[in-house]
């Protein structure tokens, strides 16, 4: 088939997995959410140059959930449209890529790091932990240990941002 019409219609319940790879442009996930277990460091990755929509939610277990787009090639792009909750998300790109969440937010995320170009188009994000954008995680706690560059863009009239605990924190520094 060719690009961009790859559609992916998880309608038998919730199913789960350890980790997701996207390798190739034009997946469109849709249906019943997509529960991912923080088992693995990179939990979602989105290869170079590929681009990926969820219009389902993506949900997990409270941990550390690493979403990585790109490395060194083409930025990727991934638009969530459902719902993101039940993670400590932390977002990753070290070639530009972009995550735009452009549905209904998110709920109750945990501690959340954004060291990649993520921005929010519309919904509510509710954080209930730290919030550190464009922080050095360290060996062991990331793919890509060493970035620390990351924005995090609210840009419509019903986007929101909540910081209901912790703090935020914006700049670069070192573990």
């Amino acid at each position: 088939a060719p690009d961009n019409t790859y559609q992916i219609a998880v309608d038998g319940g919730q199913v789960a997995a350890t980790n997701l790879a996207v390798n190739a442009s034009g997946y469109t996930f849709s249906g019943s959410p997509i529960y991912l277990n923080n088992s693995s460091v990179r939990m979602l990755a989105v290869s170079n140059g590929v681009s990926v929509t969820f219009s389902n939610n993506l949900t997990g277990n409270n941990g550390n959930a690493e979403i990585q787009l790109g490395d060194n090639g083409p930025a990727a792009t991934m638009v969530v449209y459902g719902t993101m909750t039940g993670w400590q998300p932390q977002f990753s790109s070290t070639n530009g890529s972009v995550v735009y969440l452009a549905g209904s937010g998110t709920s109750s995320a945990g501690t959340t790091h954004v060291n990649a170009d993520v921005r929010m188009t519309n919904g509510t994000f509710n954080s209930g932990g730290a919030f550190v954008i464009g922080r050095v995680r360290g060996t062991g706690g990331s793919w890509q240990p060493n970035n620390s560059t990351g924005k995090f863009t609210l840009d419509g009239p019903t986007t929101v941002f909540n910081q209901n605990s912790d703090f935020i924190s914006i700049g670069r520094d070192s573990v």
